[in-house]
């Protein structure tokens, strides 16, 4: 969607892009557990969590990171204090409901 709304200036609705992010987390999560049969593991989870951020950073904030770097305003760290929440935001999303909802997935199917 960010690739969508910078190409053709399409604003999404606010939240669409958490809700977007939420979904494709647990889209992820889903995908594993039904592979796997079993829930993530701690180590799983880690890697996966580094993941989420690279992919979010590569396909969302590198839009907002190259329009700060190359502006010519100086002072302004608005930018980089949104990517730092975002991506903090991605951690606490993966940390916080992966493991819960996957053993719930998990349990469900047994």
């Amino acid at each position: 969607m960010a690739v969508v709304g910078a190409i053709t200036g399409f604003k999404p609705p606010a939240g669409t892009i958490v809700v977007l992010l939420i979904l494709s987390i647990h889209f992820a999560n889903w995908h594993f557990v039904r592979r796997h049969q079993r829930a993530v593991n701690s180590q799983e989870l880690k890697r996966f969590a580094i993941a989420c951020a690279v992919a979010f950073c590569t396909c969302d904030e590198s839009f907002t990171l190259v329009a700060r770097i190359s502006s010519d305003t100086p002072g302004s760290i608005e930018g980089a204090v949104t990517v730092v929440v975002a991506l903090l935001m991605d951690f606490a999303i993966v940390y916080g409901t992966v493991p819960w909802i996957s053993k719930r997935m998990r349990s469900a199917k047994a």
